[in-house]
């Protein structure tokens, strides 16, 4: 890939239009408290020349890009940044080029010398990035960003075994619920559900899954989404898509997702969606 240009009009009209802003630029409503959650849909693969003109990519970013060798992973990646830098931007007052993030000891990205707090997560075709700004927790903002973690899940996605994978991730109390309901298409609900949070609350901790941490050990409610209780939100949302051919497509979504933050279930939450484009 070539290192792109800022991306044109129309596509920067669309985001404005996601984030409920005006043309002129980027104001989202810094001064008042709260976590706003941003769910783009966008299609899963785009082709590298459109791909370029998203962003001003860095040499790093480029490397990174190519680094990639399924269009779709390619997709999610610069997606997920693109979103990022431009409500971030907004957020700050800055120019999407002029942020410079740091890494946790674990890899968890962070703004340098600002106090906002952020995280996102991708799935081929859909970008989660939650913002947490006016300081809606209490208390200071750490450097680490550590106190919020958010994660998406394709439901129509990989066919895997649950029932396996659960022994090796779940405790026995989750097993137990997942295993309540025969139905197979409910039980994969669940298990995402309950994958979902966990993630979510690792992420919020600044480290992840895969770094030692078994995840039978972080807790997660039992509960079918959508529902906001304690430090996390769970809910489902998206077009269905039966991508089985067996009608199997789920009405109620099909991403699941949650987001972990303290007291996120009296904070003040705003949620905005938007499909980029053919999202199907």
């Amino acid at each position: 890939m070539k290192q792109g240009v800022i991306a044109p009009p129309h596509v920067i009209q669309d985001l404005c239009e996601f984030l409920n802003l005006g043309s002129a630029g980027f104001t989202l409503p810094s001064a008042s408290a709260g976590v706003m959650l941003l769910l783009l849909e966008h299609k899963e693969r785009f082709d590298d020349r459109e791909l370029e003109a998203l962003f001003p990519w860095s040499e790093e970013d480029l490397q990174r890009i190519c680094s990639f060798t399924h269009r779709e992973a390619r997709t999610s990646w610069c997606f997920s940044r693109f979103l990022a830098r431009h409500a971030l931007a907004s957020v700050t007052g800055l120019d999407p080029r002029q942020l410079t993030f740091g890494s946790g000891p674990f890899g968890k990205p962070f703004l340098l010398d600002n106090y906002i707090r952020f995280n996102w997560s991708h799935t081929p075709g859909c970008v989660v990035l939650a913002l947490a700004f006016g300081n809606p927790f209490g208390g200071g903002f750490g450097g680490t960003n550590g106190d919020l973690g958010c994660d998406v899940e394709d439901t129509c996605k990989a066919v895997i075994d649950f029932g396996s994978l659960a022994y090796s991730l779940y405790s026995d109390a989750e097993r137990e619920w997942l295993e309540a309901v025969p139905d197979p298409r409910t039980n994969r609900v669940r298990f995402l559900a309950l994958y979902v949070q966990k993630e979510a609350r690792l992420k919020a901790s600044g480290t992840g899954i895969g770094l030692g941490k078994k995840l039978a050990d972080v807790r997660a409610f039992m509960r079918d989404p959508p529902f906001r209780e304690g430090d996390l939100a769970c809910f489902r949302h998206g077009k269905p898509r039966d991508d089985s051919g067996s009608g199997a497509g789920d009405e109620r979504g099909r991403y699941m997702v949650a987001l972990c933050a303290p007291a996120i279930g009296d904070a003040p939450l705003t949620l905005r969606t938007h499909h980029f484009g053919d999202a199907s």
